[in-house]
């Protein structure tokens, strides 16, 4: 009886190893197609999800500028404004200036009383602020103390959106920040 158990226990493994290949070969895994953002002009770089991402940059701007990342599927015929994107804001700040100075300054527009994390990114302090369980917004100076980055998921202007690819794309791009040295 004992035989016989463990014979069909060995039957069922065999089975399972069959179908799971069969599934493999039939229905591949694909690989994400990550991709680097280079602003060289500002010193840092992301990692963003080509597949469903498009990056672009208004930094002739004399503001600074800004660099943009939108969902592919909401770019059709709709403003930036309608389906929501990724936005980062780099701006010349002075040396002594803390991240979270700024964020508690009148220029943020923020009232630091509804919270904040003091979090590392790219080797270098950062203050996140979060709307729930997700960061929306990243504040964090470049290592020379010249450039102020505000990294800020700018929501479509459609409440009943579902902000979970926004806010996935955001770890990817906090996650992934670095600076030239």
């Amino acid at each position: 009886m004992k035989k016989r158990h463990s014979f069909l226990i060995f039957l069922i493994l065999i089975m399972v190893a069959f179908i799971s290949i069969f599934l493999i070969l039939h229905h591949p895994i694909k690989a994400e197609n990550i991709q680097t953002y280079n602003a060289t002009e500002f010193g840092f770089s992301f990692k963003y999800s080509a597949d469903n991402f498009l990056v672009g940059n208004d930094t002739n701007n004399t503001d600074g500028g800004w660099i943009y990342v939108l969902p592919i599927a909401s770019t059709k015929n709709q403003a930036i404004e309608e389906a929501g994107a990724i936005v980062i804001s780099p701006r010349k700040i002075s040396p002594s200036e803390t991240p979270l100075d700024w964020l508690k300054s009148s220029n943020s527009g923020y009232d630091v009383s509804q919270g904040y994390e003091t979090i590392q990114v790219g080797g270098q302090q950062a203050i996140s602020v979060k709307y729930g369980k997700y960061v929306d917004w990243l504040i964090v100076n470049t290592p020379d103390n010249k450039e102020r980055l505000s990294i800020a998921i700018l929501p479509p202007s459609a409440t009943s959106t579902d902000l979970t690819v926004l806010h996935n794309e955001m770890a990817t791009i906090v996650s992934s920040l670095s600076f030239e040295h």
